[in-house]
């Protein structure tokens, strides 16, 4: 029942946001603008936040979507990334993508790491197929395990 639960309402965000991006948002119906925002990390610019997991099949499925979008960002508006873990295996994919991040590798490879988790079947969530995967694409396999395994990660 839980699992049928997270698959409703994974349809209906994502029914929610292909039925926005497909119509002009009109202010004050539509979506209100704060009086008094909040401050965010990015200054004065405006910060979209993408709560996420590489486990996550409708964060995939969002991926190729928000890959376009970002494409597209004004230069006033910046997107980040903040990793959740709803179970024990996430756990590992957050650190994935904080070791990503502070290697400089994120934009470039969270693609590639949600195609190796969902088509491909590839075990990321174990730290020797995280570590051949990354040299696979690229990266020095030891500078990715002192990462990975660093304070920055945990």
């Amino acid at each position: 029942m839980k699992r049928l639960a997270m698959h409703f309402l994974g349809a209906l965000a994502w029914f929610a946001v292909t039925a926005a991006g497909a119509a002009d948002l009109v202010e004050g119906k539509d979506y209100v603008r704060l009086k008094n925002s909040q401050p965010v990390e990015t200054g004065k610019k405006i910060e979209v936040i993408e709560f996420f997991s590489y486990g996550c099949p409708h964060c995939h499925d969002l991926e190729p979507i928000l890959q376009t979008w970002m494409q597209k960002l004004p230069p006033d508006v910046q997107f980040r990334r903040v990793p959740v873990m709803f179970q024990q295996r996430w756990e590992a994919l957050a650190k994935i993508y904080y070791t990503l991040d502070a290697m400089g590798d994120e934009a470039r490879l969270s693609p590639e790491v949600f195609k190796a988790v969902h088509d491909n079947g590839v075990p990321l969530y174990q730290d020797k197929a995280f570590f051949d995967w990354a040299a696979s694409h690229g990266l020095d396999r030891t500078r990715v395990a002192e990462v990975y395994a660093s304070f920055a990660t945990r």
